[in-house]
């Protein structure tokens, strides 16, 4: 990572002075630099605009982050930017430069860096400035002279730094400017001889700085005062870097040999500030011709590649073996602004606005785990991964963002007949579900069990080794977790079982169990009233639901037409389809809720941890189509919508459109 997008502000601390001596500082070149052009200004907190494009993130905290992008418009210049202030969960737009976003780097604004809450930078081959938090922008002037502009511009410890290259066709040499954080006023610390500037490295962590000029003999300039004096340290390969989070972990990483869509990757690192680099054990595969490097904390490195697929690979033992974290179905896509706020947030953004779709990606469990993110403006926020078990792991995240879950429920991702009455077994025992697959943990389940829940707890299974087989169980009980199955001969068995386990339940709400999405519905609706869930073999009552029932005496629901034909004495809950039938369970289980939960009525995955995350929540779910909401949802959210403060969509734009998100958002208002 060549500018930490995520910028780490710490207090200044006094000024080491080091002479070192070894390169010249081109000294006491003094820039005074004066307003260009008249501020900026715009409402703020505004909706995202439309077709909103990311192209380039800076956070400063895991909560405060601002994203430099553009929105199709009738206007000569559509750049936008958007802020959050509760960790990328909804996004404000906010007024931008009125500056065009750059198509190569050098014809306008291609990167955007906040240094605290009030001062930001949007640069490229020009300079605007905020210092009210981006209430106002106004044009400086880049500093340096000639035809330049800025490769790279970063933020630490009450300064800032830009990279300067000239657009010359034939260059020498690259710039380094520093200015106190607040004032736009450069002094020159460092002149960089290179015959391509514009692949000059930057990176700042506390008084240390870094400067990376590759070329056949790479060199990494380090200066431990803030620039005053400067050292050098010849490097093994041209490539990108990363420091951090303390000045002596320095990561190398290089891409050789490009062919056919791959290259030979090496990441080395150095533990003495980048005096001396070892290569790491492994090397990250060979998928993807680029490279680009972050540092979350010592021994946890995240690359990023691209070829004809978009690829994060990940590190978490110090380079001993590597795996993919992420596999973009975008194809592709350049990576741009990788990097960690800490040692758990980290963002990247993939592709870019001149050549639509780009996407954030948002981690926040030190990498093993990236979320896309959708810049939702009010109340409708999406719960995503890039598929349904990063959705579930996502879902988790949001409900226990420090962890600490009290156990989890673990359920087959590809069938969905156990995973039906898992809800309130989850609400129960405080815990997520999370899904797997019928062969082993998928990497995304594993590293969320082991984030969410400490070693010793219980993870509860359901299905039995046919849904989710003991090889499963037995990666669990090896990564410290007790094991409690609930696997029943049938499914119906299962959901005996499962309502053994709460007790002696009051309620009962039954559901068919040839299908799915009365029983999603069912879900939190059960946990509401302190019941379960128990499954009818679609319009018969099975062998296994009627001698509960007769051992038990409880109030029966009926959800949705084939659970009521199978018991006609259930009080019947059925709606015209599965929506309606969705919207009758939440209305009569559900007064006055002030969250509600989306999910597609299409497929059952998003809903299998939706339902939990619900359940602990006591609010219901409803269901909508892909691209459509029912009339029937959409009437039901428009009645409840004065109580309603939030709606939880589950699953990505594929499984709920943008459009579905809007319409949900201005239904509930």
């Amino acid at each position: 990572m060549r500018a930490t997008p995520a910028t780490r502000n710490h207090t200044s601390s006094a000024r080491r002075i080091v002479d070192v001596g070894v390169v010249s500082v081109v000294a006491a070149c003094l820039v005074a630099v004066f307003a260009a052009a008249p501020a900026v200004a715009a409402p703020a907190g505004g909706p995202v605009p439309s077709g909103f494009e990311p192209a380039s993130v800076s956070f400063i905290s895991a909560d405060d982050g601002w994203v430099l992008g553009s929105a199709p418009c009738s206007n000569p210049v559509c750049t936008s930017i958007v802020r959050t202030t509760d960790g990328g969960r909804t996004w404000a737009g906010v007024p931008a430069p009125t500056e065009k976003l750059s198509t190569d780097g050098r014809d306008g604004l291609d990167g955007l860096r906040f240094a605290d809450a009030n001062d930001g930078y949007a640069f490229g081959d020009a300079l605007w400035v905020t210092h009210d938090g981006g209430a106002t922008w106004q044009q400086s002037t880049l500093p340096g002279t000639g035809s330049r502009f800025a490769v790279q511009l970063a933020a630490y410890n009450g300064f800032v730094y830009a990279l300067i290259a000239p657009t010359a066709p034939i260059a020498s040499s690259g710039q380094l400017y520093r200015s106190p954080v607040g004032s736009e006023t450069w002094t020159s610390v460092l002149t960089v001889a290179s015959a391509v500037p514009a692949n000059l490295g930057l990176d700042v962590q506390g008084d240390d700085v870094w400067v990376l000029a590759p070329g056949p003999s790479s060199t990494l300039y380090h200066s431990a005062d803030d620039g005053a004096t400067w050292s050098h340290s010849t490097e093994p390969c041209a490539g990108d870097f990363a420091v951090g989070p303390s000045a002596s972990y320095t990561a190398l990483g290089c891409a050789s040999d490009p062919g056919a869509g791959s290259a030979t990757k090496t990441v080395s690192v150095s533990t003495d500030g980048g005096q001396t680099f070892a290569a790491t054990a492994a090397s990250p595969p060979r998928g993807g011709v680029s490279l680009s490097l972050a540092v979350a904390q010592p021994g946890t490195l995240v690359v990023a590649s691209a070829s004809g697929a978009s690829f994060l690979y990940a590190t978490f033992d110090g380079g001993a073996t590597w795996q993919t974290v992420l596999d973009s179905t975008t194809g592709g896509q350049a990576w741009h602004d990788l990097g960690f706020t800490t040692a758990q947030q980290g963002v990247a953004i993939e592709g870019d606005p001149a050549t639509p779709p780009s996407q954030l990606w948002m981690t926040r469990d030190g990498g093993h785990f990236w979320q896309p993110i959708t810049f939702a403006t009010g109340p409708a926020v999406r719960l995503a991964g890039s598929d349904r078990y990063g959705t579930a792991v996502a879902t988790s995240q949001a409900e226990f963002p420090s962890g600490g879950a009290g156990a989890v429920v673990l359920a087959r991702g590809d069938q969905y007949a156990d995973a039906l009455v898992g809800a309130p077994l989850a609400a129960s025992k405080n815990a997520p579900l999370l899904l797997t697959t019928g062969s082993q943990l998928p990497a995304v389940t594993k590293a969320e069990l082991q984030r969410v829940l400490a070693t010793g707890s219980t993870v509860y299974v359901l299905g039995g080794t046919s849904a989710v087989p003991a090889s499963v169980a037995t990666q669990l009980t090896g990564l410290g977790y007790t094991v409690v199955r609930y696997g029943g001969a049938t499914r119906y068995a299962t959901a005996v079982d499962v309502a053994d386990a709460l007790g002696d339940p009051t309620t009962v709400l039954l559901a068919t169990g040839d299908n799915f999405p009365d029983a999603l519905a069912a879900g939190p609706a059960a946990a509401k009233s302190g019941g379960v869930v128990l499954l009818t073999a679609g319009l018969a009552m099975a062998a296994e639901t009627s001698a509960y029932l007769n051992v038990h005496g409880t109030t029966v629901y009926a959800i949705g037409g084939p659970a009521a034909t199978a018991d006609p004495a259930a009080v019947a809950l059925v709606g015209s389809d599965r929506y309606a039938t969705a919207v009758t369970v939440a209305a009569k289980f559900f007064s006055a809720p002030t969250t509600v939960g989306v999910a597609t009525g299409e497929n059952f995955p998003d809903a299998l941890s939706g339902g939990a995350f619900l359940a602990h929540l006591g609010a219901p779910l409803v269901l909508a189509d892909t691209n459509a909401v029912p009339t029937n949802t959409a009437s039901y959210l428009q009645s409840a919508a004065s109580s309603l403060t939030a709606a939880d969509l589950f699953g990505g734009s594929a499984v709920l459109s943008a459009g579905v998100q809007t319409a949900i958002g201005a239904a509930i208002g």
